[in-house]
């Protein structure tokens, strides 16, 4: 079965990735992130949350190197990643990481987003290695 959009629950976050921004739920109550979007906040148990920015700077907390095509047009090897985000803790996006030989790529690399719009309201996002000037350690 194709995948036909986004719902309406998670049509914001995918706006947000075309329009060159990150946007997660927060729960209204406590302010925590909520990845994967849920009803409920896993914290305080609040309903009330909204789509909010959230910077999309992280770290590859983990990751692993695909060798076999999977969809067209994307060759193998290739790094798929958890980036976790400098932003919010224990926030992990599953994710490409692009732009860097695949021996580079490490747990702990500084990455930075790379947005890629798809549609009007649809859009990916990728990581690529930060640069090393300007980066807080």
């Amino acid at each position: 079965m194709a995948w036909t959009g986004p719902g309406s629950e998670t049509a914001p976050y995918w706006r947000g990735l075309a329009e060159g921004q990150l946007r997660l739920l927060l729960c209204g109550a406590c302010r925590a992130v909520i990845h994967y979007p849920a009803a409920t906040c896993p914290r305080c148990r609040g309903r009330a949350s909204v789509y909010e920015p959230v910077p999309a700077r992280g770290v590859v907390h983990t990751f692993t190197v695909v060798h076999r095509e999977f969809a067209p047009g994307v060759a193998p090897p290739y790094v798929v990643a958890l980036v976790e985000l400098d932003a919010a803790p224990g926030v992990r996006i599953l994710t490409n990481v692009v732009g860097a030989t695949v021996g580079a790529v490490r747990v702990g690399l500084p990455v930075t987003p790379l947005f890629h719009r798809v549609a009007d309201d649809i859009g990916l996002l990728f990581y690529r290695p930060a640069p090393a000037a300007g980066r807080a350690s």
